[in-house]
């Protein structure tokens, strides 16, 4: 299981406040995609409708682009920031080698 980190306070935040609900809600899909996937914070243009917004979701895109949640990327968009908070996928891959290694050493693989 992927597990994201959110700031508690970002109901708070002056972009989340004018980007509003849906666009947040869009927001906190595509990191839990990008979490997911392990993409570095990377969200395929084709993968946005699937997202947890699944109709009227362009103008969203643009409202988190407009208010800097989002940027452009080549064949799609980056979560800013994602790796303030975020683990990297080379990251994640080598913690999840080190826990696997551990449990092999344990003898618990499978328990």
């Amino acid at each position: 299981m992927a597990w994201v980190r959110i700031e508690d306070a970002i109901n708070e935040h002056r972009k989340h406040l004018k980007a509003g609900p849906a666009a947040c809600w869009l927001w906190v899909c595509a990191i839990a995609y990008c979490q997911r996937q392990l993409s570095d914070g990377f969200i395929p243009a084709e993968a946005v409708p699937i997202l947890g917004v699944p109709r009227g979701f362009a103008p969203l895109v643009e409202r988190l682009l407009d208010v800097g949640l989002f940027d452009r990327a080549d064949g799609g968009y980056l979560v800013h920031d994602y790796h303030d908070y975020n683990e990297s996928r080379a990251s994640t891959l080598e913690r999840r080698a080190a826990q696997h290694a551990a449990k092999v050493r344990a003898g618990t693989v499978g328990a």
